[in-house]
């Protein structure tokens, strides 16, 4: 897990969802067994350092918004 597959997951999102405001968790998921992995921890682990660098925020149980800081750093 680095910062640039974190980006790829967020990029690989964008194109295949659009540009949305919120986005569904399992869109995530899918997103991140493309670049990361297939492990329930992979999914786990990057979550969470998203959420860290707040590239995204919980919107509701099953959403999320992206911060766009990604695309700012």
């Amino acid at each position: 897990m680095s910062i640039q597959s974190l980006g790829r997951v967020l990029w690989r999102l964008r194109q295949r969802y659009g540009s949305k405001s919120t986005y569904r968790y399992v869109d995530l998921r899918t997103c991140i067994m493309y670049e990361c992995g297939t492990s329930p921890i992979t999914y786990l682990r990057n979550r969470k350092a998203m959420l860290h660098l707040g590239w995204i925020a919980s919107h509701s149980k099953t959403k999320f918004r992206l911060t766009n800081k990604d695309l700012e750093e």
